[in-house]
């Protein structure tokens, strides 16, 4: 198995960062593996728990399968725009964010459709870390 750095830092990169699991995975060893943790967050939530999950086009309706069958209730959804300096193919440009509910949470203002916020690598705990807003 190749580690995740070799996909997702360019070979130049002294990036440090821990890969992570899920990489390498078929589509059903994916779709278990996610069941499995989805089912550990909603067992530790607390009551009208929000949930939101980054992920790609092709892995989406795994991942909304897998969430539902952990406990989660289908909420939204949104994009994030990777606002970048560099113009980026359109498949990497973007990711989709899946907002799953327990219970009946209060959702705080409106949730946008499309986030446009730039990587702020400096912010990142792994490889392919994601904005905290």
């Amino acid at each position: 198995m190749r580690p995740t750095a070799a996909k997702y830092t360019n070979g130049k990169s002294r990036d440090t960062r821990p890969g992570f699991l899920g990489e390498n995975f078929d589509q059903t060893t994916f779709a278990e593996w996610c069941e499995r943790w989805l089912s550990q967050c909603a067992r530790i939530a607390k009551p009208d728990a929000l949930r939101a999950a980054f992920i790609d086009f092709r892995n989406y309706a795994t991942l909304y399968r897998a969430a539902m069958l952990a406990g989660w209730t289908p909420h939204s959804h949104a994009v994030w725009h990777k606002v970048a300096g560099r113009p980026a193919p359109v498949f990497r440009d973007h990711e989709h964010i899946l907002i799953f509910t327990r219970g009946n949470p209060a959702i705080p203002g409106r949730i946008k459709g499309v986030l446009s916020i730039p990587r702020d690598r400096a912010s990142f705990v792994h490889q392919t870390g994601k904005p905290y807003a």
